[in-house]
């Protein structure tokens, strides 16, 4: 004889319903999950777009595209420290500036552009800047604390909602300028080192006191990227002999401080050997921290989210293939390729 519990259904029969049930959340969950990673990734083309948008306006009002960095800022003349060695950069910079490589980023300078001048106003432009997060050549605090409440005030357009939050909001960014392409084999494997009387030829769009006007982009607006996803969380490590340590809270993406191409630039290579893929493989499997730390990436299924020149946007695969991506990652290499 069947036992039927208080509600009129067997134990058999309610073991189904439940088991229905399961199967109906099994099948929903990825649904669901689909669906919210689809409004995440909508949001993020917005930043994109804000971002595109800022650059424009940055160029509207002052017929240059904003530099990648520099050491010293001045509104009327864009001064920078015309070297960059570790001994002569501290000697170069205004006196009660010690910090020698904390240079001001791209996002400090597009801020008034988007609608962010009440933090642009807090940023002390005669200091070195500053992040209150664990950078690869110092611990915290790094920079100059003249500029620490700015640090951490970074707009909600420079942040991912589908990036890994694992430090506070307002501290870092997830989005980098376009640092070059393979061009002529010069590699720009340092943009932030860059200084225009070098006669270095880099390839991108920006670089350490990069001045660019829309009519440089000889490859076309509509062919050249500008802005890329590039998460600010990064595991780093080191190696000593056989054995590697691995730092799993480093941040190579802080809001605006610029000690290396890591802190706000992406490359598609460092040299001759290094090719810097779309959202590479770990660290543990690729085997060299540069990979990572300035290659384009974000949390995105597949691929990420740019910016192209003439302020469009899009999603690129990371299937996509080298010579392609070289391509499209040139201001002048003179290569015919659309964007895809």
């Amino acid at each position: 004889m069947k036992k039927t519990l208080r509600f009129g259904f067997t134990l058999v029969e309610l073991l189904v319903v439940i088991a229905i049930i399961g199967v109906l959340i099994a099948l929903l969950l990825p649904a669901v999950q689909a669906a919210r990673e689809a409004a995440r990734r909508m949001q993020c083309a917005n930043n994109i777009k804000q971002l595109g948008i800022g650059m424009h306006n940055y160029h509207d009002t002052l017929s240059t595209l904003p530099p990648g960095n520099l050491d010293v800022y001045s509104v009327a003349g864009q001064a920078q420290v015309n070297g960059y060695s570790k001994a002569n950069i501290e000697t170069n910079l205004p006196s009660g500036v010690t910090v020698r490589w904390a240079m001001l980023g791209w996002s400090v300078f597009i801020l008034p552009f988007i609608e962010a001048q009440q933090v642009h106003q807090l940023v002390n432009f005669n200091a070195g800047s500053y992040s209150p997060l664990k950078c690869r050549l110092g611990g915290p605090p790094y920079g100059d604390t003249n500029n620490s409440e700015a640090a951490s005030k970074a707009p909600p357009c420079f942040v991912c909602p589908s990036g890994q939050k694992v430090f506070a909001t307002g501290t870092y960014k997830d989005y980098s300028v376009n640092g070059g392409g393979r061009l002529n084999n010069i590699y720009p494997a340092f943009p932030e080192r860059h200084v225009l009387s070098s006669g270095v030829n880099l390839s991108g769009v920006f670089h350490k006191g990069s001045n660019y006007d829309f009519s440089a982009i000889t490859d076309g607006t509509s062919n050249t990227l500008m802005v890329l996803e590039r998460n600010g969380y990064s595991k780093s490590s080191t190696i000593s002999g056989t054995t590697r340590t691995y730092y799993p809270d480093t941040c190579f993406n802080p809001f605006f401080v610029v000690t290396d191409a890591t802190d706000g630039y992406t490359m598609t290579s460092q040299n001759a050997s290094a090719q810097f893929f779309i959202n590479p493989p770990t660290e543990t499997s690729f085997g060299d921290a540069n990979y990572i730390t300035r290659s384009a990436q974000s949390s995105h299924p597949g691929g990420i989210m740019v910016g192209v020149v003439d302020g469009s946007g899009r999603f690129l695969s990371q299937t996509i293939t080298m010579s392609i991506y070289d391509a499209i990652m040139t201001r002048h290499g003179g290569e015919s390729v659309p964007m895809p």
